[in-house]
């Protein structure tokens, strides 16, 4: 019997280890930049702190407004886009309006609702030319009053720049388990799957009369009570079979003891037993059919 189970065992499990590895790396990844993307946009929270400070002093009339907006200006740092000051009835305190794109705005006067609920807010946004950015957001708090949000929109930033170098490395980790696991799983399914084959041919064995032949019940589990449970039958077939042989021996000694002729037919008179005296009367040399 060829091993087709251990073949086919074998492939699944490569092709489920194929499948999770994949799974794994890429959750992994995404997970990966996701967190880092919160850690960096919780770094601009600070700054985003001290630039609501700066609008309070503009709303209370404290600056005025070409040094609060030169301020912003020049308040540059690593990835930042541009900053977005909303009221909170959406109205663009800065820049000017029409020099925001129209996606950024309408994203960022989403998130203002719930930055209003007095939280910092990280969401991945678009612009319009399909362009991703990181948006931040921090409430602006006068006087205990929600009175609008400050936004950072962030560049992107490719967390994993050796980000082929990565898969390569994990396409060799994989092909490195792969290789591993197919060997000790042959391995292993050979030593399962061995007494399977022996209880196989130890069945087809007493189906054709040989009872001499034994499945292996070494192993512990399901597998050797199996070969323990066959083996128990082929004594209990072999006995019955040895038994059956002798009862019909003893009733072929005693039918050929009887002086007289005698013929026995079953149910669908098929002859089933008969003596030698019955041949002789009736000068019949060959066996009854």
């Amino acid at each position: 019997m060829k091993n087709i189970i251990i073949v086919r065992i074998t492939i699944l499990m490569t092709i489920a280890i194929l499948i999770s590895s994949i799974l794994v790396a890429s959750i992994g990844l995404f997970l990966v930049e996701n967190i880092k993307t919160e850690n960096r946009g919780k770094e601009f929270v600070p700054t985003l702190s001290a630039l609501t400070e700066l609008t309070v002093q503009y709303e209370d009339g404290n600056i005025n407004k070409e040094t609060y907006e030169n301020i912003l200006k020049n308040s540059t740092k690593e990835y930042l886009r541009e900053y977005i000051v909303l009221n909170a009835d959406g109205t663009v305190v800065f820049p000017q309006e029409d020099k925001i794109d129209s996606s950024v705005k309408k994203q960022a006067t989403e998130s203002l609702k719930e930055v209003l609920q007095g939280k910092a807010t990280f969401r991945k946004t678009y612009n319009s030319s399909n362009e991703s950015f990181d948006l931040i957001g921090v409430p602006i708090i006068n006087n205990n009053e929600n009175t609008g949000a400050v936004f950072a929109l962030l560049d992107r930033v490719d967390f994993l720049p050796e980000r082929d170098n990565f898969f390569q490395t994990l396409l060799i980790s994989m092909l490195i388990v792969i290789a591993f696991v197919i060997m000790l799983s042959y391995l292993v399914l050979k030593r399962i799957i061995k007494p399977i084959k022996n209880a196989v041919t130890a069945g087809i064995s007493m189906s054709q009369g040989d009872f001499s032949i034994r499945a292996d019940e070494t192993l512990q589990g399901e597998i050797g009570l199996l070969g323990k449970t066959l083996n128990k039958l082929s004594v209990d077939l072999y006995k019955n079979v040895s038994q059956l042989f002798i009862e019909k021996n003893r009733l072929n000694q005693v039918l050929n003891s009887l002086d007289e002729g005698m013929i026995a037919v079953d149910e669908n008179k098929k002859i089933t037993h008969y003596n030698k005296v019955f041949l002789e009367m009736f000068e019949l040399t060959d066996e009854i059919k």
